[in-house]
């Protein structure tokens, strides 16, 4: 599949402000005040110990290995800050909220129902290769460093809120879920600017969304993860974009 070249009009707007933004961060000193996980926290805990149905997404910074032994300790910070930071502003433009920061990854659920909330998830996994390549890797370069990939892996099951302790405003609450994992175990497969999407939300996306993924193939060595009801691997799709 060729990767996608035009760029939806959202995602112009949404590339501007980020443009904004990362000057201030990368080149004076912006430090971001953005509340993302205490929004994600407040949603949890009104629905502590329930089994909700949603979408949880995967955005990995690619190459951070590489970026650890080339860049200064600070320099590298401020990065993956800025990424982890504007990744979270594309996740809650459509509607999902940030669960956590995991090192240089980012972890979001969606938890709205409706056709377009579902199909916001392949617009949002898009709007966020198009920000890493249009407003971060042009100040990067500028700047005298490589640009940076970001690998997005996505699907819809069921997911339980879990409190970590009696105090409803004070104790961990999280997310657990054979999704999660599977989203997590799905990122083995995905390359840089790719959004890998399992069977359960391709079957929710629209017929003009799901023409924008192929059929994953892969060999065993690279995915063999088993759906428990069938004797064969669960079926990935592939966008690139």
């Amino acid at each position: 599949m060729q990767p996608r070249k035009a760029i939806r009009s959202d995602i112009t707007d949404i590339i501007k402000k980020t443009q904004m933004r990362i000057k201030k961060a990368l080149v004076e000193g912006f430090e971001y005040h953005h509340l993302a996980i205490a929004k994600s926290d407040q949603f949890l805990r009104k629905h502590a110990f329930q089994q909700l149905d949603f979408t949880v997404m995967y955005v990995d910074l690619v190459g951070s290995t590489r970026m650890s032994t080339e860049l200064t300790p600070d320099f590298l910070s401020k990065i993956v800050a800025v990424f982890s930071q504007e990744v979270s502003y594309v996740i809650e433009y459509f509607r999902g909220f940030v669960l956590k920061f995991v090192g240089d990854a980012i972890i979001g659920y969606f938890p709205l129902f409706k056709q377009k909330s579902i199909d916001d998830i392949e617009l949002c996994g898009e709007a966020i290769v198009h920000v890493v390549r249009h407003a971060i890797n042009p100040l990067l370069l500028q700047m005298g460093h490589k640009g940076i990939e970001v690998k997005i892996t996505s699907d819809y099951g069921q997911h339980t809120i879990v409190r970590y302790g009696s105090d409803q405003e004070r104790s961990h609450v999280d997310i657990i879920s054979a999704t999660m994992n599977l989203a997590a175990k799905m990122q083995s497969v995905a390359r840089g600017n790719q959004m890998v999407i399992g069977k359960k939300l391709y079957d929710k996306l629209s017929e003009d969304l799901q023409r924008i993924f192929e059929k994953g193939v892969f060999d065993k060595h690279r995915w063999s993860y088993h759906n428990v009801a069938e004797q064969k691997p669960y079926q990935l799709y592939i966008a690139t974009f």
